[in-house]
């Protein structure tokens, strides 16, 4: 059972979330799945702590709540599988630009998309994106944003590092719930407690 703790928008995305954690499995080892072969027959996988019986609540800790039915679980390299360092919740319009022929920005010394520097830096896609269509270079977009990522917090501008580390948290996992778009307030209250169990079916991204 959900707690009845949880309001109604936050028990939405853990459903969500759930059909989307079980869908991973069927693409990608079920021979039946009309999508097993661009999944399993190519070599796409789950990450290992992902499975089992506690496995949801490991996905849920490493990549956060699906926001919404808008999103759905995206590589962001499409030939890896599914693990924490490969995925992001997208909106179909970022799953778009984040196919093979991706345009690529050197960045930092390296040639990367700008979901992959979102990825590398912490930083929201929009803002790498706005600074990118403005500016011409995703390396400005600390003009998009001059308090350069930090976030009020306890009556002080901090960095997702820090804040992560003031609630017992791996920087990692914070910031990987602030790009899948979740609520800062929200994002640091998570994971859901052990314990909690689904019923009936899901929608599947």
């Amino acid at each position: 059972m959900i707690p009845e703790s949880l309001d109604k928008t936050t028990v939405n995305q853990l459903l969500l979330s759930h059909g989307t954690w079980k869908h991973l499995f069927y693409r990608c080892y079920s021979e039946v799945s009309p999508d097993y072969k661009n999944y399993g027959g190519r070599g796409i996988d789950v990450h290992l702590s992902w499975h089992g019986e506690d496995g949801f609540y490991q996905f849920i800790q490493d990549v956060g709540l699906r926001p919404s039915k808008d999103y759905s679980l995206d590589r962001i390299d499409v030939n890896k599988g599914y693990s924490p360092e490969n995925v992001k919740w997208s909106t179909s319009i970022e799953q778009a630009n984040n196919r093979r022929n991706s345009k690529r920005y050197l960045f930092e010394g390296e040639n990367l998309t700008l979901a992959e520097i979102a990825r590398k830096t912490g930083i929201g896609y929009q803002r790498i994106w706005k600074a990118t269509k403005i500016y011409g270079d995703p390396s400005e977009h600390t003009k998009i944003d001059p308090d350069r990522g930090k976030r009020m917090y306890q009556g002080e501008l901090r960095s997702t590092t820090e804040i992560a580390k003031m609630v017992n948290m791996k920087p990692e996992t914070l910031m990987q719930r602030l790009r899948n778009g979740l609520d800062f307030d929200l994002a640091i209250a998570l994971p859901p407690q052990p314990g909690v169990h689904f019923t009936g079916r899901s929608s599947w991204s």
